[in-house]
């Protein structure tokens, strides 16, 4: 489940199927929540509507390569659709019941109420109270097609029987749904938002000074990046061990904390890596952030503006004399998060509406739910 405060595009599908594969557990506890919210898997078949963006190269190509079908029924057949509406009636009828500026389920029963006028609650409080309402309540309240049982009673019991597909691994999970930008491999490797990547396979495989390769990137872990080759994905780590499980976020926000944009040369010590990054953990906002809550999708576009602040390299070493006094007393993650416009609301909405890239892989028909024995290499 996703909200956004821009129309659907096929970087949203695409995210929203990445995000049934996750456990969200973590994010569920950011804002608030009780409950776990571990329901996550691969799935043997994905069901879909067929709007444009779903019925994209894109998103049938990451169904493909993480194993799954991909079905979708005939464009203009009501009979074959599923039963979304219903699931709207009940989020407008418990979650927002007590919020004036609904826009109801029809013009009939909205009639001349001025929704806009009356509305009482921000985006992303809104979008906060749904997902509490999906993970707190929907999740454990009984419902009549599952004969009384909660859906997370359902999803316990049949979990013993039927078990899900094994989770995508950290780097399988990169390659299919990572963020991806076009790096030149330098001597020293490649360079994402000042992060230096390197290994002796990379530079064995492009010899060549300055080509350019399609990388990508996990916004939740920068530890690694993948780089596209003849014969699949290659895995380079960070030369840097500290990187490893930090996310976009928390890096943007680690550079900003310890005034390291825009720096050429700059050196920082292991012991203040290790507090900064103690620090960060205790940013409920940053949890926030990185439960995406509301927030347009991180895209090339995002990185490359990201970039612009960050786009020297940073050392880490071990003189605990680098740089040990640049960290503030006091720092507003508030305005961190507005200027470096991390939910993507001062963008431009056609901006995200970019238009279909032809597909670097085979044809989903060609190799229908099956992968190369190289595709992760």
């Amino acid at each position: 489940m996703r909200i956004h405060h821009t129309p659907p595009n096929t970087a949203s599908a695409v995210s929203t199927l990445e995000m049934v594969t996750r456990d969200k557990t973590e994010l569920a506890r950011s804002i608030g929540c009780e409950t776990p919210w571990d329901q996550h898997g691969v799935f043997g078949e994905v069901s879909l509507d067929s709007p444009t963006w779903n019925a994209s190269n894109e998103v049938r190509i990451a169904a493909n390569d993480m194993g799954s079908i991909l079905f979708q029924p005939k464009s203009g057949d009501a009979a074959a659709r599923g039963t979304l509406e219903r699931w709207f009636r009940t989020l407008n009828r418990q979650a927002l019941l007590f919020f004036t500026g609904r826009t109801w389920g029809s013009p009939a029963e909205k009639g001349d109420y001025d929704a806009e006028g009356e509305a009482s609650v921000v985006f992303h409080q809104a979008a906060e109270l749904l997902m509490r309402f999906v993970v707190d309540v929907f999740h454990n309240s009984p419902h009549e097609g599952l004969n009384g049982e909660t859906p997370r009673q359902a999803w316990e019991r049949l979990n013993k029987f039927y078990k899900p597909a094994p989770p995508l691994s950290p780097r399988l999970r990169r390659s299919i749904f990572g963020i991806t930008v076009r790096r030149k491999i330098s001597r020293s490797g490649i360079r994402v938002l000042g992060i230096q990547y390197s290994s002796g396979k990379l530079q064995n495989l492009f010899r060549d000074a300055q080509v350019e390769v399609e990388v990508r990137i996990d916004r939740f872990d920068l530890g690694a990046i993948s780089v596209r080759h003849s014969e699949g994905w290659l895995t380079v780590p960070a030369v840097h061990d500290d990187i490893i499980g930090m996310s976009i976020w928390k890096w943007l926000a680690f550079n900003d904390r310890l005034r390291l944009t825009n720096r050429k040369n700059a050196e920082v010590s292991e012991a203040v890596v290790l507090r900064t990054k103690e620090w960060l953990r205790s940013q409920a906002q940053l949890a926030r952030a990185e439960a995406e809550l509301g927030s347009s999708i991180l895209t090339e576009r995002d990185i490359l503006r990201f970039e612009r602040k960050v786009p020297y390299s940073v050392d880490i070493v071990e003189d605990a004399r680098a740089n040990e006094d640049a960290i503030p007393d006091e720092a507003d993650i508030s305005t961190l998060i507005n200027d470096w416009d991390m939910f993507g609301i001062k963008q431009d909405p056609k901006a995200e509406q970019s238009p279909e890239v032809a597909p670097t892989h085979p044809t989903p028909s060609s190799r229908l739910n099956t992968l190369n024995p190289d595709f992760n290499r």
